[in-house]
């Protein structure tokens, strides 16, 4: 077994002794200063990483066959899993204690030690606190300090079932955290500039583009703001992305849209778009389910006023004498 001693872990830290796990990007493990590896095999790493995805850091040997060895039969797998078990362990005992015995097992389950440090954790923990807060400066931070971290859970493995499922899940927790965060920017609790809100909408709409609650606000800011070839480039993106789900707009989506554009002195639809919609089929029912983000937000107007964003413009007049930031 190759001794460690002189392999450096990049971002490393913690006192001496302390197991670091890197879930979000490149795979690692580390100790200290060092990070364990060359792997001799990729069904050793594979093992490490599906055990410490898994709810509670723990995984029967019969789950563990069917996700890493799909193609063999009961017994081969099993001896399989026995020997990826055997290396993963050797890997990680160049480490030395106590991350010689990170991974544990007995002849049914395989478990990691819940004393290991992994960051996927730490950054799912850091969402989740964030969103209980109530809106204000204290959660706008930590949201954003939160959503900073952009790796990809479980990058070394993009096409495993068993990564594709948590990495799903903290995608859409990911998500909940930016609308949450344009929200309470359009409301006005934190950062509430315009550019602020305009940053946290866009963000919104990348990882997203069938979120027409991004895209709706977009519109709004961009017609509002003298860039209609911007309202119109996320318009037809949002329509495009629908479309490869088999779905089309809302009628909310495409009120503000016209409503945006009537407003801004131009037609009610792109020209382009206008003819895709003649020649596409019928889409699917308002009430059919829709995989679209929820469009109940509401915004706070810099005079108290209210505007709900789960309903067409013109349905909700703006009254009072100051106007939303997107209409200035």
């Amino acid at each position: 077994m190759r001794d460690n001693g002189e392999v450096s872990a990049p971002g490393a830290k913690g006192p001496p002794g302390t197991i670091r796990v890197r879930l979000l990007g490149p795979f690692s493990v580390s100790s200290g200063s060092r990070a364990a590896g060359p792997w001799p095999r990729p069904s050793a790493r594979r093992l490490c990483e599906l055990v410490l995805v898994s709810p509670g850091r723990r995984v029967t040997r019969d789950l563990a066959c069917e996700e890493l060895f799909p193609g063999l039969d009961p017994r081969a797998a099993a001896r399989s899993v026995s020997k990826a078990l055997s290396m993963a362990r050797g890997t990680l005992a160049g480490l030395g204690q106590p991350a010689a015995s990170l991974l544990a097992a007995d002849l049914d389950h395989i478990w990691a030690s819940p004393a290991a440090e992994i960051d996927a954790e730490t950054h799912e923990q850091a969402l989740r606190e964030a969103l209980a807060l109530d809106p204000g400066q204290a959660r706008d931070g930590k949201l954003a300090a939160a959503l900073a971290e952009q790796g990809e859970l479980l990058a070394d493995e993009p096409y495993a079932d068993w990564a594709l499922r948590p990495r799903e899940r903290l995608a859409a927790l990911r998500q909940e955290a930016r609308l949450a965060l344009a929200r309470d920017r359009a409301r006005g609790a934190g950062q509430s500039r315009p550019e602020a809100v305009l940053a946290a909408f866009q963000a919104c709409f990348e990882h997203d583009p069938v979120s027409e609650e991004a895209a709706g606000a977009l519109v709004r800011a961009y017609f509002a703001h003298g860039h209609p070839e911007l309202a119109v480039r996320a318009y037809e993106r949002c329509r495009t992305a629908l479309a490869e789900l088999g779905l089309g707009p809302s009628p909310w989506f495409e009120e503000v849209y016209a409503t945006a554009a009537f407003e801004a002195g131009l037609p009610p639809a792109p020209a382009a778009a206008r003819a895709s919609a003649a020649r596409a089929p019928a889409g699917p029912a308002p009430e059919e389910l829709r995989t679209v983000s929820v469009l109940a937000a509401e915004v706070t107007a810099p005079a108290g006023e209210l505007w709900s964003w789960a309903r067409p413009p013109r349905c909700r007049p703006w009254r009072g004498s100051a106007r939303p930031w997107w209409a200035r």
